[in-house]
Order: C-alpha cells, then sequence, then structure tokens
C-alpha cells in the first residue's frame, strides 16, 4: 500500500473520489528504535579477528611450499635419471665407435628416451590468497547510529574466513561466428559477527556472506584470449574483488547491524486525508487540522520520544474528532459522511500512532477496518497501519 517504513520518497496517491477527497501526501523522518537493543551503554568498539583467513593463507602457503620442494626433487632426481642415461649412451657409443674403427660393422646404439620432465617450480602458481584486511577500511565502514565508538562498552567482533570456495568457471553461448567464451569468478566470502553487550552477553551472533557468488569477469571470442589475459591479470583481478567484496559485505553488515541494534534516522511516507469540496459543506475544519498535523510530523524526527511533535499533533487530532461527533455514515449527503468518517478513523489512528498512544490508536484502526467506504480502501489503509503499530510498538517494548 502507500504506506512504508523502509522506503524514501513519496508514494503515488490516489484519490478515492475525485470530487471531494485529497489524498495529501507527506513524508518525514523519525528515529527507529533497535529491535535488539545494547543497553547500559552507549559505547561500542569493534574488534576485528583474522585468525580465520591467516590461518587458512597459511595453510595454502604450507602447502605451496611442500609443492615446490617436491618438484625441486622431482627434478633433481630426473636431472640425475638424464645423466645416467647421458652416461650409458655415451659408453655404448664409445664401443661401438671402437669397433666401427676397428672394421667391424654394427648399428649405432639407439638413445633409451628421457623420462617424462617434471614441472618447473618457476611454472607453479601461487596459490590464492585472502588479502589483509584493514581494521581501517573496517572502523570507517561501521558506525552505530545513536552510539559512540569507544573501549569499556559492547564489543562488536568480526571475524573474517577470507576468501573461500573461489574459482572460475567458463561458459560458452552461441555458435559459429557468434560463440563467446564467458568467464566468472565465483566465490564465496564469509564472516561471523557477534556483539557482546556488558550485563546481557551475547546480543547478535550471525554468519554472514555465505552464498556463493558469480561475477563475470570477462567475454571472449576465443578461450586463449582469456588464457593471455590471465597471464599477467589474474592475481590482481583477485586482490581487487576481494577489496570490493570487503567493501560491499560491510555495508551490508552496517545497516543489519543499524537496524537491529542502532537508532538509525528512516524516512517515513504516508497521506493525510482531507475533502475539498461536497455539496455545500464547510471542511476547512480539516484543512486546519492538516496543517497542524503536517507541522507535527515534520517535528518527530526530534527525538525517539516525538515529544516535540506532542502538540501540533493533538491540535490535529481535536479537530478530527470534534469532526467525527458529527458522523452519519448511513447519510452519504452529509457532511460527516461514511467516506468522511472512514478518512478521520484513518487520520486519527495514524496520529495516535506517532503519538506512541497505541490503544487509542487501535481504537480507530479497528473502526477503520470494519468501513467499505471507497471499495474498501480505507479498510486496507487500516490493515497497514495496524502493521506499523506493531513494528513501532514491538521496538519500543524491547527498550524498556
Amino acid at each position: 500500500m502507500k504506506k512504508s517504513l523502509l522506503f524514501i520518497g513519496l508514494l503515488t496517491t490516489a484519490s478515492l473520489s475525485a470530487q471531494n477527497v485529497d489524498d495529501q501526501g507527506i513524508s518525514f523522518n523519525y528515529i527507529q528504535q533497535p529491535s535488539d537493543p545494547i543497553k547500559g551503554t552507549d559505547i561500542y568498539n569493534i574488534v576485528v579477528d583474522h585468525s580465520l583467513y591467516q590461518a587458512s593463507n597459511e595453510d595454502s602457503l604450507e602447502a605451496f611450499e611442500m609443492k615446490l620442494n617436491l618438484l625441486e626433487s622431482q627434478l633433481t632426481a630426473w636431472v640425475e635419471q638424464k645423466k645416467k642415461i647421458d652416461q650409458m649412451h655415451l659408453l655404448e657409443m664409445s664401443k661401438w665407435q671402437k669397433a666401427t674403427n676397428a672394421g667391424t660393422i654394427l648399428a649405432e646404439p639407439i638413445k633409451q628416451p628421457y623420462p617424462e620432465m617434471p614441472e618447473l617450480k618457476e611454472e607453479v602458481s601461487m596459490p590464492l590468497l585472502t588479502e589483509e584486511i584493514s581494521e581501517g577500511i573496517v572502523d570507517g565502514k561501521i558506525n552505530i547510529e545513536g552510539l559512540t565508538k569507544g573501549e569499556g562498552g559492547a564489543v562488536i567482533t568480526l571475524q573474517f574466513s577470507g576468501l573461500t570456495l573461489a574459482n572460475i568457471v567458463e561458459k560458452q553461448t552461441g555458435a559459429g561466428a557468434t560463440k563467446k567464451y564467458e568467464y566468472y569468478a565465483e566465490y564465496t566470502m564469509p564472516i561471523n559477527v557477534k556483539i557482546d553487550a556488558p550485563g546481557q552477553g551475547i546480543i547478535f551472533n550471525e554468519n554472514l556472506g555465505q552464498t556463493k557468488k558469480s561475477k563475470l569477469i570477462n567475454k571472449y571470442d576465443s578461450k586463449y584470449d582469456f588464457d593471455y589475459w590471465k597471464i599477467d591479470n589474474l592475481a590482481d583481478y583477485w586482490k581487487n574483488l576481494q577489496l570490493q567484496e570487503v567493501n560491499s559485505l560491510l555495508g551490508g553488515l552496517n545497516n543489519t547491524i543499524n537496524n537491529r541494534c542502532g537508532f538509525p534516522v528512516k524516512n517515513y511516507a504516508t497521506e493525510i486525508y482531507t475533502v475539498k469540496k461536497f455539496k455545500d459543506h464547510n471542511y476547512s475544519d480539516l484543512i486546519d487540522a492538516y496543517t497542524q498535523a503536517k507541522s507535527g510530523y515534520d517535528l518527530v524526527y526530534k527525538s525517539i520520544s516525538r515529544d516535540e511533535a506532542a502538540d501540533k499533533l493533538h491540535k490535529a487530532i481535536a479537530i478530527w474528532e470534534s469532526a467525527l461527533a458529527e458522523a452519519n455514515p448511513v447519510d452519504n449527503k452529509a457532511r460527516i459522511n461514511d467516506k468522511v468518517t472512514a478518512l478521520l478513523n484513518v487520520n486519527l489512528a495514524e496520529a495516535y500512532i506517532w503519538l506512541g498512544e497505541y490503544t487509542r490508536a487501535d481504537n480507530y484502526i479497528q473502526k477503520a477496518k470494519i468501513s467499505n467506504a471507497g471499495a474498501g480502501k480505507y479498510k486496507r489503509e487500516a490493515g497497514d497501519l495496524e502493521g506499523i503499530m506493531n513494528h513501532l510498538k514491538s521496538r519500543e517494548l524491547a527498550n524498556e
């Protein structure tokens, strides 16, 4: 519907009745309370745990060194075998040449073939390692709104597993002259996030980044073009990809932590209903209520309690409730007929929600939900408001 706690901007409004009802679209900011609050302190510190990916790097380098040592020993053995074959052949050639010189006709000895030469260690590629993750990058990316960085408060530990399950996948598309070779980098970059709050213990413990990702490296007309490119470029490609992925991962993590534990400023889009004209009735009071409500909603962002908005919203509520007192839903010609009654219930429900008076808000929500005015428009509005109310209420209760 038109209500949104998550997206910035005004939603498109539709007039219930083009002759008399105005949907006055507005948006305002508010401070969202955490669903998993850090209680008893407003200080937090970030600790980066490098142990997992550093250990993985060490294992890879150790395996690489062992392979090099093995290749070196294999090459040494091969050189020794080659030497023996050369020596044996030279001895045979010496005998043959002496016999031939003495007049004996003999077939020239055939040299024994060398065994297959082992891979040279210079041709072995370095293992793919996780680049060092800078504390500075992490510290710059993680900022919990409403809290302050420092020692002695909550501790946020980020344990990076590093680049895992990394490989390159080839995909072929087209045929003939249009055939293409596409190369994708596939990988995961898991991270465990743990928040330990004094007096609360672990309030957040989640593993993120475990889904395998696939990014297009490039498309080529020949697979050999890729082989040529990767000789000088593949190592740098993986390094740059890791940096991009760390930044992306931290950006998403910052949003998650703020949504769960911080006090981020959110934008909310909605409508305040007024009536332009209907028969000879005067609705200037509803315009006045709109003005008061709009001014009040514009002050909601000032504090978590939203106290600064209370005076203006209560003035709007007084006007709407006064108008509602003359409601006559069964008379379509009445000033406060069924449509106007329904829109007043919605206006009042929303105002009471942002005042934190949820019992009164729910009263008007239930009244609006039984209305079929405007093909059930206000019934749907009421259902959406109920969801918003429950969202805000549950976060307030979590912070008590």
